[in-house]
């Protein structure tokens, strides 16, 4: 008999989530994916610092959820910032902090973007890679707030 903990199904249940909706959305498909990643995460790299110290997890994430939504806001007029200085500082200094929430691939399309309109090409608020990172930000730092809440 074999028994399947919560992670397992999980597994089941993402594999065959995606793989029905790739016939019906494929070009939505990596949204979902990620969408799906993020709703479970774990936060293996804050709970290893702090030795899953439930107060100092708290503190931690209050202040980084903070700084984040700003730095969300700066990123969102990125289409009408000339001051791409001041955006590359925000993404290197921040980048610890996106290290231990796992969030590399979030700091990754900043910094693709940012690359792209140094390089001269216009980014528009209608741009979909923004528009992407935008929703995806927006669904991690609720993910970050789901797990904050859990620890109170």
């Amino acid at each position: 008999m074999v028994l399947f903990t919560d992670k397992h199904i999980n597994n089941i249940f993402y594999k065959y989530y995606v793989f029905s909706l790739n016939k019906f959305l494929p070009n939505k498909l990596t949204f979902l994916q990620t969408s799906i990643h993020f709703l479970n995460m774990d936060f293996k790299r804050l709970n290893n610092m702090t030795g899953k110290d439930a107060v100092l997890n708290r503190r931690i994430i209050s202040i980084f959820i903070n700084d984040y939504e700003n730095f969300l806001h700066l990123f969102s007029e990125l289409p009408n910032s000339n001051d791409l200085t001041e955006l590359n500082f925000l993404i290197h200094k921040n980048s610890p902090s996106f290290m231990i929430f796992e969030l590399e691939s979030i700091l990754a399309g900043y910094t693709a973007l940012v690359e792209k309109k140094i390089k001269g090409e216009e980014i528009t608020k209608d741009n979909t890679e923004l528009q992407h990172l935008i929703d995806d930000t927006k669904l991690k730092i609720q993910s970050l707030k789901n797990f904050l809440a859990q620890l109170n």
